[in-house]
């Protein structure tokens, strides 16, 4: 329970990830990793947006922006990038354009869509991959789903034999390489 007494925080720090949901919730990973939790997921809820694009989409990236930065500024700060990887992600992209319906928005893309990896031997400041100029597609690098899981298991040194199951429903996610050149 310790992990989540933010009174042992100093101010700094904790006005650093911000006072909103998100914000203790960084923080609380920050602790919990500090503490040897090995793996800590943090949910930031609401990108689904299909209607009120400018609305929902600069709220969301407000509310994430500082927090995350906190973390990864207070991870290197306490020596702790070389043993945490961050990765920051969703479930898939957003179609290319902006759709007509009222208020606009955008549906599901599979074809194209962009991670964060930070820690753990990957080299800061990096773009892998590229897009056409739409977002529409992958013209350079692609990667497959299969080939980020690896790629985040050897970053972690995580034998890739050694989970071979997502939680969907049986599809192998270690059949990918990682992909070496994003490590330094």
């Amino acid at each position: 329970t310790d992990a989540f007494d933010f009174t042992k925080e100093n101010k700094v720090t904790r006005n650093a990830y911000g006072d909103t949901e998100t914000g203790r919730r960084m923080l609380t990973a920050r602790r919990l990793v500090e503490r040897g939790v090995r793996f800590v997921q943090v949910w930031h809820n609401g990108w689904d947006h299909h209607t009120a694009l400018k609305e929902n989409l600069t709220t969301r990236a407000n509310e994430a922006n500082q927090p995350i930065a906190a973390l990864l500024a207070d991870l290197k700060e306490r020596g702790m990038m070389d043993n945490t990887l961050v990765v920051v992600t969703g479930e898939f992209g957003r179609t290319p354009k902006v759709l007509t319906q009222k208020p606009p928005g955008r549906q599901h893309w599979p074809k194209c869509f962009s991670s964060i990896l930070a820690g753990c031997g990957i080299g800061g400041g990096r773009v892998y991959g590229k897009s056409d100029k739409y977002g529409a597609s992958v013209t350079n690098n692609p990667v497959r789903p299969e080939e980020l899981a690896a790629t985040i298991y050897h970053a972690l040194d995580i034998p890739l034999n050694d989970l071979q199951i997502d939680n969907a429903g049986g599809r192998p996610i270690t059949t990918g390489k990682p992909v070496m050149e994003l490590f330094v």
